[in-house]
């Protein structure tokens, strides 16, 4: 099947121009093609066609070779431009190839016309691929180029030594610089604040040994008047001709951390006012019953003691001690004559001592600890095998917590003296809750708590 090839033919004759086309016919192609003879002919042709090739004579009446590669030079234009000739000697070759044309065949060996045709033609394809491939690269050059220099953070691309190729104007403002040339091939280490340079220092030297090193680092940047500010900083690494090298993405964080600063004041105002709010609510609830005076204290002692012996988080820790200062807050709703009676209570009176835990839980509840204080409270009464007060939770339905401060609250009570009764001795207490445990008290938490006593524990020492 013959190849279309479009062709405009620049030749003074006639015959001469019908023996290429017959040739070209011969090598495989289909040529449609245009004869023209004088150069108002040639732009015209050039105006109305895209053409594949030109093939010019060397020698014409009243128009040469050279001046048909001059019209399609001035036009831009990348064709192959093959002289055929039957009088063009070595000098004139020589001479026309230099001018630009890209091959030349004698009349009397038209043979080589094909081959060279088929040679042009891929070279302009490579042509044209290369300059589609260097405008796209040029393209990609220019938006990259733009991208770099419109990024709201700050970009520095450097060797993997640590040497400083190329900023962006956002990294420029950020260290107060005003020319990219007064950081060129200085060290990255220069902009990093000196009690950081140490360990910024052996990130590089493994990056640039190939080991894995961090992509996310905070660290404190060193602007060029000496001030200092903190920065965080995302590291890439490219693959360059020249060698790996690295690009880091740097953002000034001052303000998330004046943040973060005032965040932390806000957080440790906020807990002191509630460490206030419940050392007076424990106040008011020993205030009403001055024969407890002193017992959510050592309570509050004793059951963060168990708590870090059983390993529970520094959270958990924090809200058990909490609720324990104030696990009798409720008893504020109790008659002063049932609180302080010396003698035994009956089943109404111990009702209502009962109601204590529901109360302090209604008095808790509205305040917005981190914590589940509230619900603590309300069930540091509750027992294991769910014969407690005031839902009957059993097991694991009872929180952690709440077991923790039902065996500390218990010890307390057993070891403190009482309106009806003198306090019994730490070993009675210590021994009713090692007979009990599984039964009315946390196995586990039984355990701690013995093991803090044989450690010597003592209420008064924390």
């Amino acid at each position: 099947m013959s190849t279309t090839l479009k062709i405009l033919i620049i030749e003074d004759s006639e015959y001469e121009a019908g023996l290429l086309i017959r040739e070209m016919k011969r090598g495989g192609y289909d040529p449609i093609h245009e004869r023209v003879e004088t150069a108002e002919a040639m732009n015209a042709a050039l105006e109305k066609q895209q053409w594949d090739l030109i093939v010019s004579d060397y020698v014409m009446p009243r128009f040469s070779g050279l001046d048909a590669l001059r019209v399609m030079q001035q036009r831009g234009l990348d064709l192959p431009f093959i002289i055929v000739s039957g009088k063009i000697g070595e000098d004139l070759a020589a001479e026309s190839m230099i001018a630009g044309a890209h091959d030349y065949v004698l009349k009397d060996n038209l043979s080589r016309l094909i081959p060279a045709i088929k040679r042009e033609l891929r070279e302009v394809m490579a042509r044209r691929e290369r300059r589609k491939a260097e405008e796209a690269l040029l393209q990609s050059e220019i938006r990259f180029r733009s991208l770099f220099e419109a990024a709201p953070v700050g970009i520095v691309i450097y060797r993997n030594d640590g040497l400083i190729m190329l900023t962006n104007q956002a990294y420029l403002q950020m260290y107060g610089f005003s020319d990219a040339s007064e950081l060129q091939n200085k060290s990255m280490l220069e902009r990093i604040a000196p009690e950081c340079r140490q360990e910024n220092a052996e990130r590089m030297r493994r990056q640039e040994h190939g080991e894995a090193v961090p992509r996310l680092v905070e660290t404190i940047g060193l602007r060029k008047d000496g001030s200092t500010f903190p920065v965080y900083a995302e590291i890439a690494i490219l693959d360059l001709p020249d060698g790996p090298a690295g690009m880091t993405f740097i953002s000034d964080i001052s303000e998330r951390k004046q943040s973060e600063e005032n965040l932390q004041r806000s957080y440790i105002k906020l807990e002191r006012i509630l460490e206030q709010t419940v050392n007076s609510l424990s106040s008011v609830a020993e205030l009403r019953d001055p024969y407890t005076a002193g017992h959510q204290i050592r309570v509050a002692n004793l059951a963060g003691a168990i708590a870090s012996e059983l390993g529970m988080p520094v959270g958990k820790i924090r809200s058990i001690k909490t609720a324990a200062l104030i696990h009798d807050i409720g008893k504020v709703y109790i008659p002063a004559e049932i609180l302080s009676k010396p003698g035994m209570l009956n089943e109404l009176e111990r009702s209502y001592i009962q109601v204590h835990v529901q109360a302090g839980y209604d008095i808790v509840k509205t305040i917005e600890f981190t914590q589940p204080i509230a619900e603590i409270i309300l069930q540091h009464h509750e027992q294991m095998n769910g014969s407690g007060y005031p839902r009957g939770l059993s097991g694991d339905s009872i929180l952690e917590e709440a077991r923790v401060l039902a065996v500390a609250d218990v010890i307390e009570a057993i070891a403190s003296n009482r309106p009806y009764r003198p306090a019994f001795t730490l070993e009675r207490a210590l021994d009713m809750i090692r007979k009990n445990k599984e039964i009315l008290y946390d196995p586990d938490v039984v355990e701690a708590c013995l093991r803090l006593f044989e450690k010597g524990f003592n209420f008064n020492e924390f």
